[in-house]
């Protein structure tokens, strides 16, 4: 803005333009941004797109970034893929009977000596659990990362948990692209993802560069029919039922002490209720399917909180 002659000049010269994560760019705001960028560069260049979902983009779409003569290139290693997943990364779905039944087999699962990482649809579902679990297990070593926070703290966050030995990070799909953290031995999917074909994104952070991974796929019953759209390799574990006192006390309790706490819980269950609805499989997320009294209790509420969807 400040020299824009100058801009445009550089922006001539360019040769190769690269995208990662294509398909995103695309339909997110960022990608009015973008091609209004791409129609500042040469007409004559090379263009690069990538992203594990590409195959999801249409000739329209693939044609918007500039491509008049696009060759599709997919990459397949020999012998360690099945489908779309590294063959030393394994993913299972487990059934809980309840949210709050969810809740509590994670908190009873965390390992402190591991790293891992929680994905969560919504930045306030992240900012509740994270004051939470913080508070139940201080032995384990928290983390959160999502969109709302200013990027200097979310630039520190990403740097810190990259480069530790262990540790939990509590997230949304900010961290579900791009992001390379090392040695990670687990993801753990709280929330399935509004679109499935997210899911890979999100069980990518783990199993890289060789190493062996684990991601759990957490249901409710009225979701087990996500399964059959993941076109993904994944292992039904069964189902549990871990209904634990435990966290509904605790977090009463801290409640009753710090009023900002009922603040986040409140906000939280507001956002996910909303998420919930617009998952793209609106026949496998069926709202009305949802206890409201379990999910004000999976956010330590002690009653439903008043909102047009329940």
């Amino acid at each position: 803005e400040n020299d824009e002659p100058l801009a445009r000049r550089k922006l001539k010269c360019i040769e190769c333009l690269v995208i990662d994560e294509a398909d995103r760019f695309n339909k997110d705001q960022i990608g009015v941004q973008l091609k209004m960028i791409i129609s500042k560069l040469p007409k004559q260049r090379k263009t690069c797109l990538f992203s594990a979902t590409l195959n999801h983009l249409n000739n329209t779409e693939i044609a918007s970034f500039g491509l008049s003569e696009a060759i599709k290139i997919k990459i397949k290693a020999r012998s360690n893929v099945t489908a779309d997943l590294p063959a030393r990364l394994t993913l299972s779905a487990l059934v809980c009977r309840t949210r709050v039944s969810k809740i509590s087999w994670v908190i009873k699962n965390l390992r402190r000596s591991e790293k891992e990482i929680l994905f969560f649809n919504t930045c306030d579902s992240v900012d509740f659990y994270f004051k939470v679990l913080s508070i139940m297990l201080p032995e384990i070593s928290f983390s959160k990362l999502h969109g709302q926070m200013k990027q200097s703290l979310r630039n520190n966050t990403f740097a810190s948990f990259s480069s530790a030995q262990n540790g939990v990070l509590l997230t949304t799909d900010v961290a579900s692209r791009g992001a390379d953290f090392s040695n990670v031995s687990k993801i753990i999917i709280v929330d399935p993802p509004q679109k499935s074909s997210d899911l890979i994104h999100r069980v990518g952070r783990t199993a890289r560069a060789g190493t062996d991974g684990e991601a759990l796929l957490l249901l409710l019953p009225t979701e087990k029919a996500f399964l059959s759209e993941l076109k993904l390799p994944c292992a039904f574990v069964g189902s549990k039922d871990f209904e634990d006192d435990c966290f509904w006390k605790k977090a009463q309790g801290v409640m009753l002490r710090d009023r900002d706490f009922f603040g986040k819980a409140q906000r939280g269950m507001v956002s996910f209720v909303r998420s919930y609805k617009e998952h793209e499989l609106k026949n496998v997320f069926e709202l009305d399917k949802l206890d409201p009294i379990d999910i004000a209790r999976s956010f330590g509420l002690p009653f439903v909180p008043k909102m047009k969807d329940f």
